[in-house]
């Protein structure tokens, strides 16, 4: 991928989500905004995730270049998957598709960028991809998470 200036990466939860930053395809920083709301559902907490991320991002310009937003999908068949769940998430990326700016915005599903890795084994392929600089970027968050 040809890097394209400023953008910013989501991967939303409902009460926290993994935001990174990359200037002209380096990561500037990355970390884990959560939500003040610990358990209320609908379009108040959508908002208040979307407005902490915001938040996190701090003064930013007018208009980033690209959002990425990881998207829901319901895969069928799945029982141990409650599709409300998913449904919520689609909220927060609603909010922040209204919270940041940008030119463009492209949502990609789980399968699209990660295929069927496992959390490991894509935690050990990102750290042979970033730099030094770039892993020093990433802030520290609960393990679980």
């Amino acid at each position: 991928m040809t890097p394209v200036g400023l953008l910013y990466a989501f991967d939303p939860g409902l009460r926290a989500t993994g935001a990174a930053i990359f200037q002209d395809g380096v990561l500037v920083r990355a970390g884990l905004p959560r939500s003040p709301i610990k358990s209320d559902r609908g379009p108040g907490a959508w908002r208040a995730m979307a407005k902490e991320v915001d938040r996190w991002l701090g003064p930013a310009p007018a208009v980033a270049d690209v959002v990425v937003v990881e998207g829901q999908q319901v895969y069928m068949g799945r029982r141990d998957v409650n599709p409300d769940n998913l449904f919520q998430i689609c909220g927060v990326n609603g909010g922040l598709s209204v919270a940041v700016e940008a030119k463009a915005y492209i949502l990609y599903l789980p399968r699209t960028w990660k295929r069927q890795v496992s959390t490991a084994e894509m935690a050990d392929w990102i750290a042979t991809q970033i730099t030094p600089e770039e892993e020093a970027a990433i802030e520290e968050c609960p393990a679980s998470l």
